[in-house]
């Protein structure tokens, strides 16, 4: 029994150990929100130069959203097939623009973090 804990003690202090140095990420306010996306261009997430992260998902089981930081946005931004979700590594502090490949799909989800 004593050699157990000592096994445990011993696992748990070097798993700790070897996470300690990783940065944590804490984001003073998160917020999640819906959004309809249109074949027409338009902003689906507003400039904020406090962003520190930014996800978008498209949870429509059609259509395809296509994202853009140039407007008018064209399906030659970043395509979100059914399902799909795009994380940005570097958060964009100005707008994202969105159109989508049917008329109107009701399933975005945006998180963005300050």
């Amino acid at each position: 029994m004593i050699r157990i804990l000592f096994l445990l003690v011993f696992l748990g202090e070097s798993i700790c150990a070897a996470f300690a140095d990783q940065p944590v990420v804490k984001y003073a306010r998160m917020t999640i929100s819906a959004a309809t996306v249109t074949t027409t261009s338009s902003t689906l997430v507003t400039a904020n130069s406090a962003r520190k992260y930014l996800l978008i998902q498209n949870n429509s089981t059609t259509g395809i959203v296509y994202l853009c930081t140039d407007n008018p946005c064209t399906t030659a931004g970043i395509a979100l097939a059914s399902g799909a979700s795009y994380e940005f590594s570097v958060a964009p502090t100005n707008p994202v623009y969105a159109i989508g490949s049917i008329a109107s799909n009701t399933s975005v989800v945006v998180e963005d973090g300050e």
